[in-house]
């Protein structure tokens, strides 16, 4: 589920803060309105067009 949304210049900046938050395990970043929501549990992929997303890998 998602918990935060933010602004964001860009997905790397939008994908930084996500490696910020021990909680952020994903997030996605929607160009046109320079939007970033950051996720704390994995749920089911939907394609949304404009929308980058990311997750972090774990070693």
């Amino acid at each position: 589920m998602s918990w935060n949304v933010l602004a964001s210049p860009n997905r790397d900046a939008c994908g930084n803060e996500c490696w910020n938050i021990e909680q952020c395990v994903a997030f996605g970043f929607t160009n046109s309105q320079r939007r970033c929501v950051l996720f704390d549990q994995p749920g089911e992929y939907f394609s949304s067009r404009g929308t980058d997303s990311g997750a972090k890998r774990q070693n």
